[in-house]
């Protein structure tokens, strides 16, 4: 005869608790795949935040954006020398993914928080966490290539900085050979100083044929100022204009150098 104390007693669980319990384990597993992808690249528009993200665009966003995302807004005038940026094409210049391919939440995220040097997009430092997230999936609305699985790609390496003791010579040394490379590589556009006023400068266009200069790279740069900025820029190059990336074409020591040299020539007076 079976102990009491023993005995298992098998209830049903009620339909509803079954329910709940399913619905949280796959909204825990929808934010464990999302994260994990948006760590490797970019992702598609998230439906669930479409309403938030609608909600702060329209009081953050549209006055310069536009409705559509078209840079169009009733803010924007022809005296504007930059104009806000078309989202409907989803072309941005400051990714940490390939030339030409989507970038990331993050780098999105970024771009909000800090603004963008040289244009009037301010920076939003106290743009709520949740708003921020909401707002980035919305603008991802405004073009079908976020929902084409050819136009994401994945985060590049950005590489560290190699230690100085593998350059004879010093920091003296590493601006020789970043000036060197920055004469050969960077001049023909940017200028021989960086003021951009290359030989090739008054050419160059953005991907829709309108004419856009290089960067002065004497005063502050639209994807930011700091070394990491710079160094990101120069491994995945500027969708949609003639700055291509350079990681196929420089060794990581040999950006650090070009990074070194253009930091050291801001804290330079201007030639």
């Amino acid at each position: 005869m079976m102990n009491e104390t023993s005995a298992i007693v098998w209830r049903p669980i009620p339909i509803r608790q079954v329910c709940c319990s399913l619905s949280v384990l796959l909204t825990a597993l929808q934010l464990f795949s999302e994260d994990a992808h948006s760590e490797s690249g970019s992702t598609p528009p998230n439906r669930n935040l479409y309403f938030q993200g609608k909600h702060v665009y329209e009081i953050s966003c549209m006055p310069c954006h536009g409705s559509r995302g078209r840079g169009d807004g009733e803010l924007v005038t022809q005296e504007w020398e930059v104009r806000p940026r078309d989202l409907s094409q989803a072309q941005f210049k400051y990714r940490s993914t390939d030339y030409g391919k989507l970038p990331t939440n993050d780098d999105l995220k970024r771009t909000i928080l800090h603004g963008i040097n040289g244009s009037a997009m301010p920076a939003f430092h106290d743009m709520r966490a949740k708003d921020l997230a909401a707002v980035i999936e919305y603008i991802k609305h405004f073009s079908r290539r976020w929902k084409k699985k050819e136009a994401h790609g994945k985060v590049l390496a950005i590489p560290e900085r190699p230690p100085q003791r593998g350059e004879s010579g010093g920091i003296k040394t590493i601006l020789e050979k970043g000036n060197r490379l920055f004469q050969q590589v960077c001049a023909p556009c940017h200028g021989a100083q960086g003021q951009g006023d290359g030989p090739a400068a008054k050419t160059l266009e953005d991907s829709e044929g309108n004419p856009l200069p290089p960067a002065n790279l004497r005063i502050p740069l639209g994807c930011g100022d700091r070394e990491a900025d710079i160094l990101r820029t120069i491994v995945t190059g500027m969708s949609g204009t003639a700055m291509p990336s350079f990681a196929d074409t420089l060794s990581p020591r040999q950006m650090w150098q070009i990074v070194t040299l253009l930091v050291e020539w801001r804290e330079l007076p201007s030639p």
